[in-house]
């Protein structure tokens, strides 16, 4: 218990000290920019010597101005994921991108000199052609920039599909005939002879299967194995019978 209550205490301690170094070291730079913050939000008016100076002058301008690139200022993309190149000053904070002139759908961020971006953020549908980026450089006390903008060419690939025909397979060439030149006598076939009037024609006598002894043996065996099944069935009956 002891050592909670020590835990305690050092917090405390701890607190006090943070807050009396705010008040009495910073404490007039803390209630000045809480002074500049209420005056932007409610439009609440400050004396003239307690504003910083340059506080409403826009940020100092890189050599060459503010600008920005879309993928090293290329003019056509086959994709609407682009890389942004972005040129601030020296005292650049903050920036703000979006599709839109008006900055409808931006916000303030910290400033970058690279950032990804997509060509269709914030649109409803993504068609292609000409695609404009803007951006907006901010100053440490929020004063901006002109607005800078690039444009580039979206053009998606379209593969063109190809039937592919398949080839006919190659036409058999058949060799020609050859036609004897003389039919040879051999080749033709001899018939015979329709026998002369008045002679019998001798009738072939009818050759019939001759049934072998073996088969004969086993059908008599089978049929005999037949009947004394059945007897012993019969046999076997009249004992249940008699029990």
């Amino acid at each position: 218990m002891a050592k909670k209550n020590s835990l305690i205490l050092l917090i405390l301690i701890v607190l006090i000290v943070g807050f009396s170094f705010l008040i009495f070291v910073k404490g007039e730079i803390v209630l000045k920019n809480l002074r500049l913050f209420l005056a932007s939000t409610y439009e609440i008016e400050i004396p003239a010597d307690e504003v910083p100076a340059g506080q409403f002058n826009p940020p100092t301008p890189p050599e060459g101005g503010f600008r920005i690139l879309i993928n090293d200022d290329a003019k056509y993309t086959n994709t609407p994921n682009v890389t942004l190149k972005l040129f601030g000053g020296p005292n650049t904070e903050k920036m703000a991108i979006s599709n839109f002139s008006d900055f409808r759908d931006a916000g303030q961020e910290k400033y970058q000199t690279s950032k990804e971006w997509n060509l269709c953020q914030g649109l409803v549908s993504c068609p292609e052609g000409e695609d404009t980026v803007y951006a907006k450089f901010y100053a440490p006390w929020g004063a901006a920039s002109k607005i800078v903008s690039d444009s580039i060419i979206y053009e998606s690939i379209k593969e063109e599909v190809v039937a592919e025909v398949p080839e006919a397979p190659p036409e058999e060439i058949l060799p020609p005939e050859e036609i004897p030149e003389e039919i040879p006598e051999e080749v033709v076939e001899e018939i015979p002879s329709p026998p002369p009037v008045g002679e019998e024609v001798e009738e072939k006598e009818e050759v019939k299967p001759k049934i072998s002894f073996r088969y004969i043996l086993v059908g008599i065996i089978i049929i005999i194995l037949v009947v004394a099944g059945i007897i012993w069935l019969i046999a076997r009956r009249r004992r249940v019978e008699k029990i």
